[in-house]
């Protein structure tokens, strides 16, 4: 979901690097306060630009560590109190216990059962972009139930070269190029579907963070980003085959997928099963009466709850293997990327300070944004905004792009009349989209490096095309539907 965030560079570059992020620590606060930005906002604002440029760089541990540190000594914070709230956020708590999940569920290789099954069906068969179609409905579906969307596109990626090899395609052509980044595309929409997802949680703690009592309801949520996804998906079809006219003659070989590998296990039935029990519970205090015992057992138990009472009981059921369906010591091991989780825990607490009325800030970017709040409608100010953040995470890390888009969209949201839920949505759709460039997200990277399935020019262009639908969709669709679907559940 994210780039990889273990520490890179060395030698001359890394000490660079390191001064660098210092020097807007512990230096930019000195800088004369300008517009109606106070001291206070200035340390606060040299902490998230050493951040977001330490993110940027791949430096993600010592410097979230120092930045939420340093925040202890501006205004009249603590470090002890600012450590305490940094580590005890909810968000934080849901997004550990989705990463733990989602490691239960790759593991239980419920992904690659469902993938295959969608690869098989007919309408799959039917030509090149009906498998192509198939594919990114195929990794969409995945992302939806599991989350987990490195390793679906990984594998998505895998089976698709190997159509590739049966029908004797060659490498590096316009087709495989569109197949392979909208397979990227096609799972960043559906692991964003489900409120549970690592990505979606940081965008809502934002919301928090900036709106202290504002929260976003699953129902509409989820009917949201199912119907972009749809839409998306569908229009990227549509693009590829009938405006780009991209050619490709080769039949869709009938064995793709033989009957052996579609074989239920117990560890798909039992995994599946938890999962659609954990949608069900969560989703279900939504429709029930507020004063049913159920309901208020399950609104107490809330995200974090049912997940942590889930892994529990999967820890105490048997694979069928002589291993457990759960295994939590292996998973804090290998399954958790703590560079990521202490990146959020400082996104998280700094992009709070950085929206609190003492720092000036937020009434900085009021002026900023003026010009795009007297524009005649609230609908295109919104457009203007969501085009900005899809542009922005296409160049630095995703989650940093939340950092920095969500509290610009509050800041909007103080002019313009739309609902702070759907554009908290919207952003959760598009900012995990980065994928143009190496320093995007990981995946992007992974795309550069694929020099023998896809160039960097191709990635580039047709990336660009297809992050360019996605944009549309969003403006045509999101924006004026999100608030009439969000009023009905309210």
């Amino acid at each position: 979901m994210s780039k990889d965030l273990s520490s890179s560079g060395s030698g001359k570059n890394k000490i660079i690097h390191t001064i660098v992020i210092l020097a807007l620590f512990f230096l930019f606060r000195y800088i004369p306060p300008f517009g109606s930005v106070t001291e206070v906002g200035m340390a606060v604002l040299g902490i998230f630009l050493g951040c977001i440029y330490a993110w940027t760089v791949g430096e993600v541990f010592w410097p979230s560590v120092l930045g939420i540190v340093l925040i202890g000594f501006v205004g009249e914070n603590t470090v002890t109190g600012v450590l305490s709230a940094t580590f005890g956020d909810a968000t934080l708590h849901m997004v550990f216990i989705a990463l733990a999940f989602c490691f239960a569920v790759e593991r239980s290789g419920l992904i690659e059962l469902i993938a295959k099954y969608v690869l098989s069906r007919k309408f799959a068969k039917r030509g090149p972009w009906s498998m192509a179609l198939g594919f990114w409905i195929a990794t969409a579906v995945t992302c939806a139930v599991t989350c987990a969307t490195t390793g679906i596109i990984i594998l998505a990626w895998e089976m698709f070269y190997e159509v590739v090899r049966r029908a004797k395609l060659e490498k590096k052509t316009p087709y495989t190029a569109v197949v392979i980044i909208g397979i990227l595309v096609s799972a960043y929409l559906g692991g964003i579907v489900m409120p549970y997802n690592a990505f979606t949680q940081i965008c809502f703690g934002m919301l928090r963070a900036a709106a202290p009592g504002v929260e976003v309801g699953s129902v509409p949520y989820i009917l949201l980003t199912v119907l972009l996804s749809v839409v998306v998906i569908a229009a990227m079809y549509f693009v590829s085959k009938y405006l780009l006219r991209i050619k490709v003659d080769y039949v869709i070989p009938d064995d793709l997928i033989s009957k052996d590998e579609l074989k239920v296990t117990r560890k798909h039935k039992i995994m599946a099963f938890f999962t659609l029990l954990f949608c069900v519970a969560f989703i279900l205090p939504s429709f029930l009466p507020a004063e049913l015992t159920i309901t208020k057992l399950l609104s107490n138990l809330g995200f974090t709850g049912i997940f942590a009472v889930i892994l529990v009981i999967l820890s105490l059921i048997g694979d069928g293997e002589g291993g457990k369906m759960f295994d939590f010591g292996l998973c804090l091991k290998s399954g958790i990327p703590y560079g990521m989780v202490v990146l959020v825990a400082a996104a998280l607490q700094v992009s709070s300070k950085l929206t609190d009325a003492s720092t000036g800030i937020p009434d900085m970017l009021s002026t900023l944004l003026m010009p795009i709040t007297t524009l005649s409608s609230p609908f295109v100010s919104m457009a203007i905004v969501m085009v900005i953040g899809l542009a922005l995470t296409n160049v630095i890390n995703n989650i940093v792009s939340i950092t920095i888009m969500v509290p610009i969209g509050m800041t909007l949201l103080q002019n313009i009349e739309y609902s702070p839920q759907v554009m908290v949505t919207l952003f959760s759709l598009e900012l995990i989209q980065g994928l143009i460039t190496p320093s995007s997200s990981m995946a992007g990277a992974m795309l550069h490096g694929n020099d023998e399935w896809i160039s960097s020019k191709s990635v580039y262009k047709y990336g660009l095309i297809l992050e360019g639908v996605v944009a549309l969709c969003i403006a045509v669709v999101g924006i004026p539907i999100g608030p009439a679907i969000f009023s009905l559940f309210s």
